[in-house]
């Protein structure tokens, strides 16, 4: 029985190994990374606003996003508290 040779494999690569190389390197290519700085806990929303302004108008403002209202970000912490301390104690469990 001769043996199937395969005209769509490269350097001996399936071609959907070879697709699929490319397509993760396209990925990785899109994406880059800076540098940057995270301000949080401000004081009020106003001086939020007023900071990201200023960004901005330096052109080094990257991406920004308030909490709708400041009782969310109580219930998002409180999540995450809850969320770990029940990791934990399935941890010891």
């Amino acid at each position: 029985m001769a043996k199937l040779q395969s005209e769509d494999k490269t350097d001996g690569l399936p071609s959907n190994v070879v697709e699929q190389i490319e397509i993760w390197q396209e990925e990785r290519s899109r994406m880059q990374t800076d540098s940057s700085v995270l301000y949080d806990r401000f004081e009020s929303l106003e001086l939020f606003a007023a900071t990201v302004s200023y960004a901005k108008d330096l052109r080094v403002h990257l991406w920004s996003t308030p909490l709708p209202d400041p009782a969310a970000g109580q219930s998002v912490r409180q999540f995450v508290i809850e969320t770990k301390e029940e990791a934990e104690r399935d941890l010891y469990e």
